[in-house]
């Protein structure tokens, strides 16, 4: 259940119009996930590989983009995105 619901997750962020295909790559982020009852949070942290993207205090990098995703496992839904910058 948990997968389907991180798959999810998935589709919808290499989906994002604003994002550019480069910065998509799935070797470009961590991936962190946390559990909480029926909620799922799925954080596509963009790595840092430049000296210019460990000084930036923003959430996009020159590999990536910070998203979050919280999702309801029981209803298969996401209930937010949101960006970190």
């Amino acid at each position: 259940m948990h997968l389907e619901a991180i798959l999810m997750a998935l589709d919808d962020f290499r989906q994002i119009p604003d994002l550019a295909d480069s910065k998509k790559q799935l070797r470009n982020y961590r991936l962190l996930i946390e559990t909480n009852g029926q909620q799922l949070t799925v954080m596509f942290h963009a790595k840092r590989v430049t000296q210019e993207d460990l000084d930036s205090l923003g959430g996009e990098s020159s590999v990536g983009r910070d998203v979050e995703y919280c999702l309801d496992v029981e209803k298969m839904t996401i209930v937010s995105r949101k960006y970190h910058r």
